[in-house]
């Protein structure tokens, strides 16, 4: 920070005096605070959004996908009948961009919800990434429909008419926050206002008068989901929003690789000779010209190939059952697909580029033949609450682990759950004996469930509100 100091006794001699940052002075210290603000807010949001994509695993939504907080929200929302409301709000991607919800996790939903998004500030954090579009065709019907009838009158009985004067769009947006189940709605109101609205005077009795008045006439559940679907389709999320799901998602994978390097064994115990032999085959380098490096390098990928897509070709690859190439065919060149063609199977796998490419699933999206005769018989190595906690994706993920050569089938596994026993070997065992590897709705799942995060973004700094 520059000064000038002048001194009168040389005749108005200006000198340029350098002062540190560090003695820079309130001013200073105010950006200092103001910076350390904005990334304590930041951190607080994307744990917030790293919540959402445990929602969203669990239920099987795909977190990326444009509606996929208006789903959650559905499911997680004050009405009865959530089931039904999920499907007035899913209706319009139903066609094109179908979602296959893990009914036993919805049919729960109440017992493992406050494991989920359960506090007023994740759902605050979350919210704020969303904003009201509402088009000029549905302005009339949106203020002719009974419950938005109800809730704007409900703020001028509150007071809150006063503070919410910039349209309806802030209006309906304060009223998506009325919606969260176990969330009160008095202060979600204040939480919104105060956030929007700094200057606000008494904003708690305001926010009280007006959940009181709302909640006090009942309203059919019926009539509430056709009025909270028509409020939640003008809700749409802003840019930032998909930029932090998917540093996020980066930043989750990157820790889990950092954990996986430092975890060391669970407890001292004798030394084993065969896992010492083991632990030297991992560390040993891998020279073989069937290694992931040295066979990308054979096949000559352009530059505009993915990582993704050269992980998913030598997957496939990799398989004793082969997929149609009518899949994933229109993904590479004529030459790309000629070269792995004519370098036939994979003899030496490296097992830490196919368990990259099983982990990357996040979505269960194709019906997989067997799935559920998979999920009964070979499952029953884990204790209960791991296989409780295990999403629909954590299973096709076992699934294709399943089929896996023996050479990598544990490894890869172990990078899934690492969890491994005599039973989890037998069962799988027989299981490959009696079912064939579906391949096709594999390779489709592998295909459909990475959209996405093939490179680190950085998060901006850009406010969600």
């Amino acid at each position: 920070m520059d000064v000038f100091d002048i001194d009168v006794s040389s005749k108005m001699k200006i000198m340029h005096v350098n002062i540190p940052w560090s003695v820079a002075g309130p001013t200073g210290q105010l950006r200092r605070d103001e910076k350390m603000q904005r990334d304590v807010q930041q951190v607080m949001r994307h744990n917030s959004v790293l919540k959402l994509i445990t929602v969203c695993k669990r239920l099987n939504i795909d977190v990326l996908h444009p509606h996929s907080f208006h789903m959650v929200l559905s499911l997680l929302s004050k009405t009865e009948n959530r089931m039904q409301q999920f499907v007035r709000i899913h209706a319009r991607d139903a066609a094109t961009n179908p979602v296959i919800l893990d009914m036993d996790v919805v049919n729960n939903i109440d017992k493992i919800q406050p494991e989920l998004l359960y506090s007023l500030s994740d759902w605050v954090n979350i919210l704020s990434y969303m904003h009201c579009v509402l088009p000029e065709e549905m302005t009339t019907h949106i203020q002719d429909d009974v419950m938005v009838a109800r809730f704007m009158n409900s703020l001028e009985v509150g007071g809150l008419h006063e503070v919410l004067q910039e349209g309806m769009p802030v209006v309906l947006m304060c009223m998506i926050h009325t919606f969260p189940v176990n969330t009160p709605i008095s202060q979600m109101l204040e939480r919104f206002v105060v956030r929007h609205f700094q200057n606000s005077r008494d904003v708690e009795v305001r926010c009280l008068r007006t959940a009181a008045h709302f909640m006090d006439a009942v309203m059919p559940d019926a009539v509430q989901q056709v009025s909270m679907a028509r409020v939640i389709s003008t809700m749409h999320s802003r840019p930032v929003f998909t930029t932090d799901i998917q540093y996020v998602l980066n930043k989750e994978e990157s820790i889990r690789a950092m954990s996986e390097l430092s975890e060391g064994p669970e407890h001292v115990g004798r030394p084993s000779l065969r896992k010492m032999v083991q632990e030297i085959l991992r560390e040993k380098i891998n020279t073989s010209t069937q290694s992931f490096n040295s066979w990308r390098s054979q096949l000559q990928f352009g530059v505009a190939t993915s990582l993704h897509l050269q992980l998913l070709l030598y997957f496939i690859s990799a398989q004793h059952v082969k997929p149609e190439q009518a899949l994933y065919r229109t993904l590479y060149t004529d030459k790309i697909i000629e070269r792995a063609s004519s370098n036939g199977s994979i003899d030496s796998i490296d097992q830490a580029a196919l368990g990259k490419i099983i982990r990357s699933v996040r979505i269960y999206k194709h019906s997989i033949n067997n799935l559920i005769d998979f999920r009964t018989q070979c499952l029953q190595g884990f204790n209960v609450k791991t296989r409780m906690t295990l999403s629909l994706a954590q299973i096709v993920q076992l699934y294709i682990c399943c089929f896996q050569h023996k050479s990598v089938f544990e490894q890869v596994w172990r990078q899934v759950v690492p969890i491994m026993n005599h039973t989890i070997v037998t069962s799988c065992e027989k299981f490959r004996e009696e079912h064939s590897f579906d391949c096709n709705a594999v390779v489709r799942t592998l295909i459909d469930s990475n959209t996405a995060v093939n490179s680190e973004l950085t998060p901006t700094v850009e406010e969600a509100v």
